[in-house]
């Protein structure tokens, strides 16, 4: 059954397909969960099943069972399947269930701040660099405006002053800005 399907795949990874076989980053959960109830010997009820993530499905359910050849560029693409003998055994579930993705960072912290920068002004091929000021939000490496966002470690953003609380007359800025970006 050699050659391929159209451009996307061989014809050998579209059969693998028709088996229940495919890329691990085609795997959802209720697919994930069909597949092995469908399995001869499944010990688990759907209700256990439902109730780990994806990730620990993925990690313990799946196993590599062959590669094939996908893309103009014959790329090599690894396909999972069902690894019967943890559908089986009701010990996966203990370790599906313990299993934690890795923990998402702390909320990167925003700091109110005045920032200098320059923007082209002028026509594409007619106007110069001018250096501007504005007030920012700062979050991570981004510095928000009413008049958009700037990267903080572009080579045209010059520096940023923060301030710990908004100077006078400004906190009506500092909020529409909060608002414009939902910060």
């Amino acid at each position: 059954m050699a050659g391929y399907f159209g451009h996307s795949m061989s014809n050998n990874a579209v059969a693998a397909y028709r088996e229940d076989l495919r890329p691990i980053s085609k795997w959802n959960k209720k697919d994930l969960t069909d597949t092995a109830l469908d399995t001869d010997g499944c010990v688990f009820s759907r209700e256990e099943l439902q109730s780990c993530t994806l990730t620990a499905l993925k990690r313990y359910l799946l196993e590599c069972k062959e590669w094939h050849r996908t893309s103009k560029h014959f790329n090599q693409t690894d396909f999972y399947g069902i690894e019967e003998e943890n559908v089986t055994d009701h010990e996966p579930l203990a370790k599906m269930q313990s299993f934690k993705p890795a923990k998402k960072q702390a909320p990167t912290k925003t700091r109110l701040a005045k920032i200098y920068f320059e923007e082209w002004v002028g026509t594409r091929n007619n106007g110069e660099y001018m250096t501007k000021q504005a007030l920012a939000i700062i979050k991570g490496e981004w510095a928000y405006t009413l008049s958009g966002k700037k990267h903080t470690t572009d080579k045209h953003f010059h520096r940023a002053y923060k301030y710990k609380v908004a100077p006078e007359g400004t906190e009506e800025e500092f909020l529409e800005i909060a608002k414009k970006h939902n910060l």
